[in-house]
């Protein structure tokens, strides 16, 4: 029975590392750089961008 729980939880555990590691990446051949940015983050125009800078929220 515990060998069922165990294993259980270390495929629950493998899935969500799975979904939380899921990346944008981006390769600049100039530089030879791979940026990885992960998919939480959000894309916010230059308007709201400038909003964010005037009102403290992000430097």
């Amino acid at each position: 029975m515990k060998k069922k729980y165990i294993f259980l939880i270390i495929i629950i555990t493998l899935f969500a590392e799975s979904s939380y590691s899921q990346t944008n990446e981006l390769y600049n051949e100039m530089f030879k750089w791979k940026i990885s940015i992960p998919n939480i983050f959000e894309n916010v125009n230059v308007v709201e961008h400038e909003q964010l800078i005037d009102s403290g929220k992000i430097f």
